[in-house]
């Protein structure tokens, strides 16, 4: 999915490497990190979900990789207070990020 949002995007196929094993956003992270040191790569941007790139930074520098951000300019919320859904999706998030499990600690 984000392989193919970026190649939309005008991302040269051949500057992409994708993680394709990973069963949850934890292993994939874990999984993105071995990518990455075993291409010499020490930082990346994370193109996710508004609300779900705050988790993916998280755990990715907890496995040493350096994180900029870009949520996906239609995942955020239309109104600044945003929908109930998007709240909930924010709870969510922040509950993963703030829990040591989520993390692997």
């Amino acid at each position: 999915m984000g392989r193919d949002y970026l190649l939309r995007r005008g991302v040269p196929e051949q500057a992409l490497i994708a993680e394709t094993q990973g069963s949850d956003t934890a292993q994939s992270a874990a999984r993105v990190a071995n990518i990455m040191r075993a291409n010499g790569m020490h930082s990346c941007i994370a193109v996710s979900d508004a609300f779900h790139v705050f988790r993916i930074r998280a755990l990715l520098e907890h496995e040493g990789v350096q994180v900029e951000l870009a949520p996906r300019p239609e995942s955020r919320p239309a109104s600044p207070g945003g929908s109930v859904r998007s709240g909930h999706a924010r709870g969510r998030e922040l509950s993963g990020v703030e829990g040591g499990d989520v993390l692997s600690f």
